[in-house]
């Protein structure tokens, strides 16, 4: 086994063609991306760190793209010497985040300097905390529906003996007030459209203060006030709006109203909506405390900045309301629909969630014959879903704003009898929803066409007309998890791919682990999906566990979907080994989602391990959140599986997992868990020839040199690289001493795998900023090998 990247196998056509265009790749290379007109590189990255080592004469590269110019350096030392005299004294921010919520709301804070829009976390919300224990009242019920009655907001005195403490058993949802005013400017919205709300307060209202609510609740006859999917306070409505590129706060926010403008409406399964303005009353102590400063203020902000005690236990009136907001097919519109392999190449799993119950069909038919109702034919298929006692631990298990949202019917639902690389078209929906006219079905809300290609015969036959070509990588989020643009950048990079078709067309997305990293925080799953919806309906996306979907320390017994209850004597705290970092990193979801989501190959362990061939390749799915030591489950299934594997059909083996084997970033206890997760695989990995071994986990781009074995490079063993550059924060900090990092780069990307023949095999990474090649590596082996 030999890699190299100096030499082009024979047959192989020279370099590296962007979206049509070619563009050759020497080695060794120094890939400088260009910046834009403002000399700006990312306006979301300080930097993207490019590092490449010449493996012939020990030097190394490392280019520096900072937002004020390059840095090119050329020396002698270390590849750790290197990286970090570019890092010195630079750390890993931990990747703690904040989870934006359901309408990504954005609070300034006096400490933040440097002018970032900051966004609430969903998860930690102190305002959903104050709201959750507050005393909410409602006027006397008047005829009008818009808004309700209230000529002033109540004070101290009367607020107690005018309002009763509202019960869900007791509502009555109110209807005019000739003072207050709040507004939609719709009536009806589809899924992610844009929403505008206005709002009017008295001229005269003394007591009024940033600290009034704007509340979100769905279904709109929602009668809880304490059930809202979202809540702002004003102040934070009017910062939203003006963070989100909505109308200027100093432009049209004024003392008596303002504007908030909602960029992208959230899929919320359910028939309609509606915001309510909550008035807050300020307690007597509060008055009394201002008035002893000799003049009426807000209690708000210029309450704290005159050094007043702000009372957390509040009361609310509730002074206006908007029309119903129609969710335009908000039940039965099918959402998150992605592909999905199965054991068999003739095969295709379809994936997708609607907010109602019913039997999930899908009408298909040969691309060629989409005009002809007769050659379109109907498979059904199964529906689950999951509550929130399903999760192990907090938040993911509490029902209360910001966490547990219930994820609607998930479908599934396998075509059989496909005819290999051939071009299907379809479409999804429920049987038995809402009435919606079309030829086929009158009783179908039926999702728009989509296409796919189906998987090719096993073999490497189909080589000699075209190379085998996928996508690979780990750590994506998304903007809505807390991260910046990186997930969506790479997310638009991979649609373009697809429609571009170049080099060659991609025929798979392999995403290993760490995938929507919604930790609790339910509707970022929807977030995630929304974000690569432009490609999963029309290419299989294989996935892995990663952390930020299963680890956790508490309450897995009987919830465990990994169902690893029979191998060891289960705490409820999943995988817990004393030499790993293993926490609660999934915020107690403990791989309930994402095994509920996506249907996997069932020949191992759900979505946790499991194999599967894709043309020339055979790709091994390993869980690195699991045992992987030789005595365990999923150790003894990755033997049988590679002493299944016929050479003949699948020359190439490629195994992904999460966590890498070989990582140079100075983590050390992820270096710890690295060490032992060699231990137990690198033997085997050997043993039985494994090409290359793939994974994610740490958020930078990392390639180990040629056959490395024992911490030797050109030893008999493989190439390792890591992809966990997908979206998610990237890291900073520097490499320890070794001799095998061969590319190591900090910026967001993905690899592109392309199997030219049963000996070669091409790998790029590229930048997810620019498109361009970053870094690339050809993969030998020979004949006899096999």
């Amino acid at each position: 086994m030999k890699t190299t990247k100096e030499k082009n196998p024979q047959g192989v056509n020279e370099g590296t063609p962007l979206l049509g265009q070619a563009r050759p790749v020497a080695s060794p290379e120094i890939t400088v991306a260009h910046d834009d007109e403002n000399g700006a590189r990312n306006k979301n990255n300080c930097f993207a760190l490019v590092h490449r080592r010449n493996a012939t004469t020990g030097i190394t590269l490392s280019v520096m793209l900072i937002a004020m110019g390059v840095i090119l350096t050329l020396t002698s030392r270390t590849p750790s010497d290197d990286i970090s005299s570019f890092l010195h004294g630079s750390t890993s921010h931990g990747h703690h985040l904040t989870i934006p919520t359901v309408l990504s709301i954005l609070d300034y804070t006096e400490e933040e300097e440097d002018g970032k829009n900051l966004h609430v976390d969903s998860i930690h919300n102190p305002l959903y905390k104050r709201l959750l224990r507050s005393t909410f009242h409602l006027q006397k019920p008047n005829a009008d529906y818009h808004v309700l009655h209230a000529n002033a907001r109540p004070t101290c005195k009367t607020s107690h003996n005018h309002h009763r403490n509202l019960r869900p058993r007791d509502t009555q949802l109110p209807s005019k007030s000739e003072s207050f005013e709040l507004k939609a400017n719709k009536r009806e919205i589809a899924f992610r459209q844009e929403l505008e709300l206005s709002w009017k307060i008295p001229a005269d209202d003394l007591e009024g203060d940033d600290d009034d609510v704007i509340a979100l609740y769905c279904p709109a006859t929602e009668k809880d006030p304490r059930k809202f999917r979202d809540a702002a306070t004003l102040q934070q409505a009017r910062q939203t709006g003006f963070g989100m590129g909505g109308n200027g706060v100093d432009e049209v926010q004024t003392s008596d109203g303002g504007n908030w403008s909602i960029k992208s409406f959230p899929i919320i399964r359910e028939d309609s909506c509606e915001f309510r303005y909550w008035a807050k009353i300020p307690s007597c102590s509060d008055a009394n405390l201002m008035r002893s400063h000799g003049r009426q203020v807000k209690k708000g902000n210029h309450g704290r900045q005159l050094g007043l005690v702000v009372d957390d236990s509040q009361s609310f009136t509730l002074v206006a309301r908007t029309d119903p907001i129609v969710i335009i097919h908000g039940k039965t519109e099918p959402t998150a629909i992605h592909l999905a392999l199965t054991t068999k190449p003739t095969e295709m799993a379809v994936q997708f969630t609607t907010g109602i119950a019913g039997l999930p069909i899908l009408a298909y038919a040969h691309v060629d014959n989409k005009h002809n109702p007769q050659a379109w034919k109907q498979a059904t298929g199964e529906s689950s879903t999951y509550a929130s006692d399903d999760m192990c631990q907090a938040p993911a298990n509490l029902e209360e704003p910001g966490k547990f949202i219930h994820p609607g019917m998930l479908h599934s639902v396998i075509l059989k009898d496909l005819r290999p690389s051939t071009h299907y078209i379809y479409r999804v929906g429920v049987q038995g929803g809402h009435i919606y006219n079309h030829y086929m079905d009158p009783t179908i809300r039926w999702s728009k066409h989509f296409h796919f290609l189906s998987a090719p015969s096993p073999g490497v036959h189909e080589l000699e007309k075209d190379p085998f070509s996928y996508l690979v990588y780990g750590d994506q989020g998304c903007p809505e998890a807390g991260w910046l643009n990186g997930g969506d950048a790479v997310a638009k990079w991979t649609e373009r791919e697809l429609e571009h078709g170049a080099p060659h067309k991609i025929q798979a997305i392999h995403h290993f682990g760490d995938l929507s990293y919604a930790r609790g925080a339910a509707h970022v799953w929807d977030d995630w999906f929304n974000m690569i919806a432009s490609f999963t309906p029309y290419v299989p996306l294989m996935v892995g566990v990663g952390n930020h979907e299963y680890d956790y320390t508490n309450g897995g017994i009987g919830k465990d979907p990994s169902n690893i209850n029979g191998e060891v004597e289960l705490k409820g705290n999943g995988y817990s080994p004393s030499w790993g970092n293993y926490a609660d990193d999934s915020g107690g979801e403990c791989g309930v989602p994402i095994a509920t989501r996506f249907h996997m190959p069932d020949n191992g362990n759900s979505v946790f391990w499991y194999s599967f061939n894709h043309g020339p390749v055979h790709t091994i799915m390993l869980s690195a959140e699991h045992d992987l030591s030789p005595n365990s489950m999923q150790h003894k299934w990755f033997v049988r599986d590679l002493e299944s594997i016929d050479r003949s059909i699948t020359p190439w083996v490629i195994v992904e997992s999460h966590r890498p084997l070989y990582q140079s970033e100075n983590k050390e206890p992820d270096h710890i868990v690295s060490l032992h997760l060699l231990d137990f695989l690198e033997n085997v990995l050997v043993k039985y020839k494994v090409d290359l071994f793939l994974a994610g986990h740490y958020h930078s781009y990392l390639r180990t040199c040629a056959g490395l074995y024992k911490n030797k490079c050109n030893n008999g063993g493989l190439t390792h690289i890591t992809v966990g550059s997908g979206g998610a924060e990237l890291d900073s900090i520097g490499l320890f001493d070794q001799d095998w990092t061969e590319s190591y780069i900090q910026g967001y990307g993905y690899g592109r795998i392309t199997v030219s023949n049963t000996t070669a095999l091409h790998f790029e990474f590229v930048s997810a900023e620019d498109g361009l090649v970053l870094d690339d590596t050809w993969i030998h082996h020979q004949q006899e090998d096999k």
